[in-house]
């Protein structure tokens, strides 16, 4: 018996972030990051020029960042 396999879409691969703060708007380039770390419903984004806090979440980043460059 053949079975159906049904594939899941590929979620989109950001070459971005953009975070608020203090009024500001950053761009970060993915390329600028060198590391996420969890803050219960926020991402503290630490880059090559800084850090960041974005309101998501660990796991929005490891569909949207390229398996390539980013592990968890």
């Amino acid at each position: 018996m053949i079975k159906n396999l049904v594939q899941q879409p590929l979620e989109e691969i950001i070459e971005r972030v953009v975070v608020k703060s203090h009024n500001k708007i950053h761009v970060i380039p993915v390329e600028k990051i060198r590391y996420l770390e969890a803050q219960d419903d926020y991402v503290m984004i630490y880059t090559t020029e800084g850090k960041h806090l974005k309101q998501a979440t660990m796991k929005y980043f490891e569909k949207h960042l390229d398996p390539d460059d980013f592990m968890r």
